[in-house]
């Protein structure tokens, strides 16, 4: 369950405002085929009128580093003050993620602002494809323009200017029978 909460600071006094109390109950994998799975859940608003609000499944590894897989579902729901709503919803994982993960429910709003983020539990997936695979261990982040050329982290919060570039490094290891030609992307966000 979330309260999301804006704090504010006027003449030296900090104040918080709650701007969203969305949560999600009674979340449950129904059933599980393979890397395909049903969910059941309940939205739950608590206070004000909730226009908007998004959800979606996270696979994140054990080490809980990164989100290998996520589906943000295309429906918004609108949720009344005090009341809840209830879902069933079919994932399916990536044919070529095998291994345990913890598989997540998300809400956010549409700008993708978190509400709520509830684990349903460690799932067990089987891959089936072959692909190339990178190992985020391997991966580091870099500023061009930086005279020390330090190290950044995955996670790890970097400020860069306009007129500065970011480098991605990774290791990767193909898996398959063939040779592969790889674009890789990523993205950064602003807080």
């Amino acid at each position: 369950y979330a309260v999301d909460e804006v704090e504010t600071t006027v003449d030296g006094d900090k104040s918080s405002n709650v701007i969203a109390n969305v949560g999600i109950e009674d979340e449950r994998i129904i059933s599980q085929e393979g890397n395909k799975f049903k969910i059941y859940f309940n939205f739950t608003n608590e206070e004000g009128l909730q226009s908007g609000v998004k959800y979606g499944v996270q696979l994140i590894p054990e080490s809980g580093d990164y989100i290998a897989h996520e589906e943000v579902y295309d429906e918004s729901v609108t949720l009344y003050e005090n009341s809840e709503q209830s879902r069933e919803v079919e994932y399916t994982a990536p044919s070529y993620i095998g291994c345990t993960y913890i598989l997540q429910l998300v809400s956010m709003n549409e700008s993708s602002f978190p509400f709520a983020f509830v684990s349903l539990g460690k799932v067990k997936l089987t891959a089936i494809t072959k692909t190339v695979e990178i190992d985020t261990k391997s991966c580091f982040i870099q500023v061009f323009g930086e005279k020390s050329l330090t190290k950044y982290e995955l996670l790890q919060n970097v400020d860069i200017k306009s007129s500065e570039a970011l480098k991605l490094t990774c290791t990767a290891t193909n898996n398959t029978t063939s040779d592969a030609i790889l674009t890789p992307s990523f993205e950064t966000f602003h807080f």
